[in-house]
């Protein structure tokens, strides 16, 4: 039996697709995957190929993904996608028939906009491996996500879930990929999930990957500001604790810390090639609260240190901005909202997260990124940091509901100087 008539739907999908949903922004970092269907003739579907990454990787490890990475300048998105399929798997472009592109999306930790490339493999041939990136080569059958016994929900934010798999004993497909994976069923396959969403699934079905999957052989994460001295800390069950307003001492050291942050993640940049702006100044965005406050003196202490600061206030919104400010920094300090989220970002707030999407450089949260519910964790828009600089009592926010890969590196401060996070007696309703 032919793959045919599932091709003829999911080409169907394919072409009620709005045009502009298709590419990235023009200024975005992007990423491109292929997503392969190789025909099974004998029931007419067709198996996915996904790949497993080494568990040695520091991005992602052991994870379920598919073969792709960065669009290199110049290069368009079906190029990268066939070139990274080529170095990952050894798959020969011209044995592919590329059949459409998925619509782009941006994949908010990493701060990445993926486009995926369909393709139908044509001439199938033997792959191999390429042993740094790559641990096992997967090839799923597409009939077989229609399982139930397979569904999971990953509850991202507080705003609801999304699709996951569990493939076999050991390898749960979530995530961006499992982003994608939906999308194509739903085109390819209307109907598959008989009108149920991640949502419907009963409480045994929902997964917290990035607390409950150990992977053996993973990198401990480095920290990201080298070498500092850790700190236990104790998480409130309500964001109501630990509101009290800092004295004048508490935010000052909170902005030392701050600027220690910012002048070690400049130290390491020095030297460095890539899409940072190493030369370019440091941006401090700051709102009108306690955290606003922080901000600005931590901007302080950097300019009596010799460094290039532009502060930009909140309420100017993004219009505010000049268009190359955020993109031509070196390192960015969201001072602009923290704990004292009350509900959704909106503007001038969300104008200003939303434009940091599109940012290269290293971003440096005060408190919680903004977005970030204190109670809840995520409910909307979010600012994806790479560390999160805060007081030593915590809230729920910075652990709960999703926060985890947004916060990033955590790091308290005190009249004692900056320290490493160590999270103890975490509430159980939140993951183990």
């Amino acid at each position: 039996m032919s793959m045919q008539p599932l091709l003829d739907e999911l080409q169907r999908g394919l072409a009620t697709l709005p045009a502009d949903s298709i590419d990235a922004p023009v200024t975005a970092r992007r990423g491109a995957v292929l997503l392969l269907l190789e025909p099974t003739d004998d029931d007419g579907g067709a198996r996915i190929l996904y790949t497993r990454r080494q568990a040695h990787l520091s991005s992602h490890p052991g994870q379920i993904s598919f073969p792709g990475g960065r669009v290199d300048p110049g290069e368009s998105v079906v190029d990268a996608a066939l070139r990274e399929a080529d170095e990952e798997v050894g798959l020969d472009p011209t044995s592919v028939e590329v059949v459409g592109r998925l619509p782009a999306f941006y994949i908010p930790p990493s701060r990445f906009w993926m486009s995926a490339v369909v393709g139908v493999w044509r001439r199938p041939h033997p792959l191999r491996a390429a042993e740094a990136e790559v641990a096992e080569i997967l090839h799923v059958d597409i009939f077989s996500l229609r399982e139930e016994e397979r569904w999971r929900a990953v509850p991202l934010s507080a705003a609801g879930s999304t699709w996951a798999w569990q493939l076999n004993d050991g390898d749960l497909l979530w995530g961006a990929t499992a982003v994608v994976t939906s999308v194509l069923l739903d085109l390819a396959l209307p109907g598959w999930s008989n009108g149920r969403r991640p949502n419907d699934l009963a409480d045994d079905r929902l997964v917290r990957p990035w607390e409950t999957v150990p992977v053996p052989g993973a990198p401990t994460p480095r920290p990201r500001l080298g070498d500092v001295a850790t700190r236990q800390v104790h998480t409130p069950t309500a964001a109501s604790a630990g509101t009290d307003a800092p004295t004048h001492a508490d935010r000052q050291a909170w902005a030392g810390g701050v600027a220690e942050a910012v002048q070690r993640l400049l130290v390491q940049l020095e030297g460095r090639g890539g899409p940072v702006a190493v030369d370019g100044p440091v941006v401090v965005l700051c709102g009108p609260g306690r955290v606003g406050a922080v901000g600005r003196a931590a901007a302080d202490i950097l300019r009596a240190g010799g460094e290039d600061v532009v502060v930009v206030e909140a309420a100017g919104g993004i219009d505010g901005v000049d268009g190359d400010t955020l993109i031509g920094a070196s390192i960015i300090v969201d001072a602009l909202v923290g704990r004292g989220l009350r509900g959704l970002l909106a503007d001038p707030l969300l104008g200003l997260v939303r434009a940091l999407r599109d940012v290269a450089a290293p971003i440096v949260a005060v408190d919680l990124p903004s977005g970030i519910d204190p109670e809840r964790g995520m409910v909307g828009e979010t600012v994806s940091a790479d560390v999160t600089i805060t007081a030593p009592l915590l809230v729920p926010g910075h652990v709960a509901g999703g926060a985890m890969p947004f916060v990033a590196d955590l790091y308290v401060v005190d009249r004692d100087g900056l320290r490493r996070a160590e999270v103890v007696d975490r509430p159980a309703e939140w993951g183990e």
